[in-house]
């Protein structure tokens, strides 16, 4: 079951990469770009050994959301924003969480003392400022791009669902961590 897991992430990223290659025949330079950093993101769980479900989280959430943006999908499809922002910070949070505890700038999950509420708000604040920062993403390129496709309602739901997804996360983690389940990508035999 862990190969299966492993073979799908890996998959996506393969999608994430040949969205680069696609991009650079058929899109724009804006599309390669984003597709660069998709790649960029969805590598670093790889790379790091984060545990699986952490990583296949990264690496959906985020080629869904590129696709999503240089395929004019959050203009054409309305309510695909929605689901997007109520998982891709999320689950950026959560990997992100567990990268800060590695450097020690932040509680791990099996340190003595460590409040499993403090987990929630972390992540919850880490994911919350992940989806601030993607809302200036869309307010500089809609922006510069003409008339804004976004207004108020959207990023104030946007962020919302941001919020959320990454205080479901932060919950994730101290359900993760109450079990005493690892926070490295266990070894296949």
């Amino acid at each position: 079951m862990l190969r299966v897991g492993d073979l799908v992430a890996d998959l996506v990223r393969v999608v994430a990469a040949a969205g680069v290659a696609w991009s650079a025949v058929a899109g724009t330079a804006a599309d390669v770009a984003v597709f660069a950093v998709v790649v960029a993101v969805v590598l670093v769980p790889r790379l790091t050994a984060l545990p699986r479900p952490v990583d296949a989280a990264v690496a959906v959430t985020w080629v869904v959301a590129g696709w999503a943006n240089v395929l004019g999908l959050y203009v054409a499809v309305g309510w695909i924003d929605i689901p997007v922002h109520a998982t891709t910070p999320g689950a950026t949070a959560a990997a992100v969480y567990l990268l800060l505890a590695r450097a020690g700038l932040v509680a791990g999950l099996h340190e003595p003392g460590t409040r499993r509420a403090a987990i929630v708000v972390v992540t919850t604040a880490v994911g919350t400022t992940l989806a601030v920062w993607w809302e200036f993403y869309e307010w500089i390129v809609y922006h510069g791009a003409g008339p804004p496709v976004v207004g108020y309602g959207d990023t104030v739901l946007d962020l919302l669902m941001g919020t959320l997804s990454s205080a479901v996360a932060g919950l994730g983690l101290a359900l993760w961590s109450a079990a005493g389940w690892g926070t490295e990508r266990l070894a296949l035999r």
